[in-house]
C-alpha cells in the first residue's frame, strides 16, 4: 500500500513511559501544519488519535540504538539520477546482511553553491525487533512505516549547512545521533554510550571524535562537543538540539514552537526528507506482501 502525500499523517515516538505524537497535515507532500500530542503508550490510544485526526498514514520512529547510518558523497544530479547509484553503494556501505525492506536511502537537498550531493543510508538490522507497536498494522488498514533519528535529522537539516550540529539524544537508552556540516562536507553518525552521570561528557567526546574524523577543524569540533556536554548534562529522556537558523526556518514552516521542535521535531523531519515514505522514512517491520 502506497503512503499518501495528502491528508493527516500520525507520527509516533516512544519516550520512556510516554508516547510522543504529532499529527501533520500535508498537501502534495508539503507540511501545512503540525500539532503535538502526548499519549499513553498503548495501541488503543494510538487508534483513538488515528480516528480523531482522520489519519491516512502512520510513521513510527525507531530508537537510535536500533539503526545504522552511513553517508555517501555523490556527484551533482537529480534524485532520479542519483538514487540508483546510492542503491548500488548500499551493500558496500551497510553490508549485505540487511534486508531491502529495512534499508532507507535518501539525498539531502542541495545547499547553495554545492556541486555534489550527499546521500544518506540507514538500516534497521533484521535482529532488531519492533518491540513497540509491532501489532499496530494488524488493527488498521492504513499504511504503517518506520523511520530512524538519522532520517529525522536529515529532514531537519534540509538545504541548511549550519555552523552547529543537529543532535538527537536519549539519556535513557544512551543513544545519540549527530548530523553536522563544515567546509569539508556533511556527516552523520549514531553512537550508543553507557547511560549514567558520565553520559553527557561521553556524548561531547564522541561528537568531537566524529567531527575530527570527517575533517572538521579541531577548534570547531572541540567547542561544539563542549557545548553538547553542557546542554545535555541535565537531560532526562530524549531531545533534539537544533542550530538557531534551522529552528527558525522550521518554526515558520510548521508552526511548532522551539520547545515543540525539541521534543517532536525529529518526527516532522522524517516526513520532510521522505514525503512518500518510500526511502528514509519507508522502512518496514516485515517483507511487504
Amino acid at each position: 500500500m502506497t503512503f499518501p502525500t495528502d491528508g493527516t499523517i500520525l507520527a509516533l515516538q516512544p519516550d520512556g513511559t510516554r508516547l510522543r505524537a504529532v499529527t501533520v497535515d500535508r498537501q502534495n507532500g508539503m507540511v501545512r501544519s503540525a500539532t503535538t500530542h502526548e499519549l499513553e503508550p498503548d495501541t488503543s490510544s494510538i487508534l483513538g488519535l488515528m480516528a480523531e485526526s482522520e489519519a491516512v498514514g502512520v510513521m513510527i520512529m525507531l530508537p537510535g540504538a536500533s539503526m545504522v547510518v552511513r553517508t555517501s558523497l555523490l556527484p551533482g544530479g537529480s534524485d532520479q539520477e542519483l538514487l540508483p547509484a546510492l542503491a548500488i553503494q548500499s551493500e558496500a556501505l551497510l553490508g549485505a546482511e540487511h534486508p531491502e525492506h529495512r534499508i532507507g536511502r535518501g539525498l539531502l537537498p542541495s545547499a547553495p553553491g554545492e556541486s555534489n550531493r550527499i546521500g544518506v543510508l540507514t538500516s534497521w538490522p533484521s535482529q532488531m525487533q519492533a518491540e513497540a507497536f509491532s501489532d499496530l498494522a494488524e488493527h488498521t488498514e492504513i499504511p504503517v512505516r518506520w523511520t530512524t533519528p538519522a532520517a529525522g535529522l536529515a529532514g531537519l537539516m534540509g538545504a541548511h549547512r549550519p555552523a552547529g550540529p543537529l543532535v538527537h539524544a536519549d539519556s535513557h537508552t544512551g543513544s545519540v545521533t549527530f548530523a553536522w556540516s563544515h567546509t569539508g562536507g556533511v556527516g552523520f553518525r549514531n553512537v550508543l554510550l553507557p547511560a549514567g552521570e558520565l553520559w553527557a561528557a561521553s556524548v561531547g567526546r564522541a561528537f568531537q571524535e566524529s567531527a575530527l574524523g570527517s575533517g572538521a577543524p579541531e577548534s570547531w569540533a572541540d567547542a561544539a562537543g563542549e557545548a553538547l556536554q553542557t546542554g545535555l548534562a541535565s537531560l532526562d529522556g530524549s531531545l533534539t538540539i537544533l542550530p538557531h537558523e534551522v529552528a527558525t526556518d522550521l518554526q515558520e514552516r510548521t508552526g511548532l514552537s522551539n520547545a515543540e521542535l525539541g521534543t517532536h521535531g525529529i518526527l516532522v523531519g522524517a516526513l520532510l526528507i521522505d514525503p512518500q515514505a518510500s526511502g528514509l522514512a519507508g522502512l518496514r517491520d516485515s517483507m511487504p506482501t
